[in-house]
């Protein structure tokens, strides 16, 4: 779904990479994002940082600029440059605070910056802040993957059942209850509106699933939606039949739309399959359409 999500996010579950030559700013940080319930790991110059970075692949790091040999600029170059550890968000830990160096750390890939020294309350908000960015980025990547997977079982299901449903369909005319029995029948006109429901549940879920990940292609044309829908109700006659229903057209002969002739067969099939199920033996479903200022009700 593309809705949004509160999601709840569990600081156990993240590792934070803290970055610094200062031996008591080390062990301050990790007081503090070990009291969040944070993760820590620890580097003390910029060559075990990068080791680090690669090994423990944490969420995010928190680097400290001002270090000796390979400062936090050349360190983050070094992250950005390597695959493996590209897409760690990085907090640069500075007294830097002109705007050249802002804009050079943001340059080789800053998320953000705090200032030294630094406030405890910020420090723990910004790190949260960035840990809530990650965490709804990869909610979103599992709703993707889902929709996906939906997508394919619907796609790979669909095509069987398909055949699965033209068979049923070819035994329900060609053996009536004289030749094989009324109970036998009733099982095969049972088995025969299951398919048709289930392949109608797969039809929708795969449009839907198309629709959510952007693969849903929409073709507007115009057409006589009134042909639209007598096409449907021809090819339900049948699954009506079943249970002895007539299904009958009451409206206009001719009525132009501008829309996907697709889409509009698949609406229709919904309503004629849910109308076919909840109706009565031997009884009359009527599909009306007629134009109500300026708009077409079905």
């Amino acid at each position: 779904m593309t809705a949004d999500v509160n999601v709840v996010i569990d600081h156990s579950e993240y590792t934070i990479l803290v970055v610094d030559d200062v031996v008591s700013n080390v062990l301050l940080l990790k007081v503090l994002l070990t009291n969040e319930k944070f993760k820590v790991v620890t580097a003390n110059n910029g060559k075990d940082a990068l080791v680090q970075a690669a090994e423990k692949q944490p969420d995010l790091i928190l680097l400290d600029v001002m270090m000796p040999e390979m400062n936090g600029f050349e360190v983050s170059e070094k992250l950005k440059a390597n695959p493996v550890t590209q897409n760690i968000p990085i907090i640069f830990l500075t007294a830097l605070n002109t705007t050249s160096d802002i804009v050079k750390g943001f340059k080789v890939g800053a998320n953000d910056f705090i200032s030294k020294p630094f406030n405890k309350e910020e420090l723990v908000i910004r790190v949260t802040h960035q840990i809530s960015l990650i965490a709804d980025l990869q909610h979103r990547k599992t709703i993707m993957g889902r929709d996906k997977l939906y997508s394919v079982i619907a796609h790979d299901l669909r095509s069987p059942m398909g055949s699965i449903k033209m068979v049923l369909n070819m035994l329900i005319l060609s053996l009536p209850p004289s030749q094989i029995g009324e109970e036998m029948y009733q099982m095969l006109s049972m088995a025969n509106q299951s398919t048709e429901d289930v392949f109608a549940l797969l039809d929708n879920l795969l449009k839907w699933t198309k629709s959510q990940i952007g693969k849903l292609n929409v073709v507007y044309q115009d057409f006589n939606i009134v042909e639209n829908i007598a096409s449907v109700i021809e090819i339900f006659n049948l699954v009506a039949g079943i249970k002895n229903i007539k299904l009958r057209y009451l409206g206009d002969d001719k009525i132009e739309v501008h829309a996907d002739i697709d889409m509009m067969k698949t609406i229709m099939r919904n309503l004629l399959s849910n109308a076919i199920k909840f109706s009565y033996n031997d009884s009359e479903i009527v599909v009306g359409a007629r134009i109500v200022d300026d708009s077409v009700v079905v």
